[in-house]
C-alpha cells in the first residue's frame, strides 16, 4: 500500500508585493526517501509542488525500511529497524527562503487538510504527528520550538477513513535582515507510527488520490523600525503560502 500525498505550495504576497522567495525544499527520512517525491518549482521560486508516494506505516514489517532507531515523541524507546512489531517513519522537511532587507519573521501558520485510512487489529496502536522543530533567522539565531501542531491516535480494533482539518500558529521573533543576511530556515517533522504485540496486523496511511489532502505553510513578516536588531511596529506585513 502506498501513500500519495500532494502538497501544493502556492504563494500569496499581500503587502506591496513583498518578495519572499523560497529555495528548493529538502526532504529526508523513510517517510520521504530519495526518489519517492517529485519537486516542481516555478522559475521565480514563488510556487513549489511536492508529490509523495511512500508515506505509509504497516505491521508486521520485514524490510527494515523505517526509522525505529530514531528517537521522537512517538518513539521514546529506540529499537531495531528489524523489529517486526513496530514501524516508525519520519519525514523531515526543510524550507529555506530569502526575505527582503529590513524585515523580520513574526509568525508561521500551518494549515492541515489531511485524509487517510487506518486499520488496526486488537493490541495495535497507531499515531500521526506533525511538529514544528525550529526556525533559524537571518543572523543565525535559532528558535527551537518543538511545537506540536497535529496529533491523532488510534488504539486497537479500528477501521476508519478519517479527515484531519486544523490550523496551528507558531510565534516567532527573528532578528532583522540586512543586505548580506537575508536567509531564513524552517524545519517541520511528520511522523507515522504503528506498534503491535503478538504479530497482530495494522496500518495507517494518508490517502490523497483525489488530491484533496494538503499542508499549507505561511510565514508572516514585518518591517523593522530600529535598525538590524530593532523590533519596531508593523508597517508592512507579507504572507507567503505553501500549499
Amino acid at each position: 500500500m502506498k501513500l500519495l500525498l500532494f502538497l501544493l505550495f502556492s504563494i500569496e504576497i499581500y503587502a506591496n508585493g513583498l518578495g519572499i522567495v523560497f529555495d528548493r525544499p529538502i526532504l529526508n527520512g523513510t517517510g520521504c526517501p530519495k526518489g519517492s517525491s517529485a519537486i516542481v518549482m516555478s522559475p521565480d521560486g514563488q510556487t513549489v509542488s511536492l508529490l509523495f508516494d511512500q508515506f505509509v506505516a504497516e505491521v508486521p514489517q520485514f524490510d527494515g525500511n523505517n526509522d525505529n532507531d530514531e528517537s521522537s515523541e512517538e518513539n521514546e524507546q529506540n529499537s531495531s529497524r528489524l523489529d517486526q512489531d513496530k514501524v516508525h517513519k519520519v519525514c523531515h522537511i526543510h524550507f529555506k527562503a530569502t526575505i527582503p532587507e529590513g524585515f523580520k519573521v513574526q509568525q508561521a501558520i500551518v494549515d492541515y487538510d489531511l485524509r487517510g485510512s487506518t486499520f488496526l487489529e486488537r493490541k495495535v496502536n497507531a499515531a500521526i504527528r506533525s511538529i514544528f522543530i525550529n526556525h533559524k533567522g537571518p543572523n543565525g539565531e535559532n528558535e527551537n520550538k518543538n511545537q506540536l501542531l497535529v496529533r491523532k491516535v488510534w488504539r486497537g480494533d479500528t477501521q476508519e477513513d478519517w479527515i484531519l482539518n486544523t490550523s496551528a500558529k507558531i510565534k516567532l521573533n527573528s532578528g532583522c535582515s540586512t543586505r548580506g543576511k537575508r536567509n531564513i530556515h524552517f524545519q517541520l517533522k511528520n511522523i507515522l507510527v504503528v506498534k503491535s504485540r503478538n504479530d497482530f496486523q495494522g496500518f495507517i496511511s494518508l490517502d490523497s488520490q483525489d488530491l484533496v489532502s494538503s499542508l499549507k505553510f505561511k510565514t508572516k513578516i514585518k518591517k523593522c523600525q530600529n535598525g538590524p536588531n530593532g523590533h519596531g511596529h508593523n508597517d508592512n506585513t507579507g504572507r507567503r503560502h505553501h500549499r
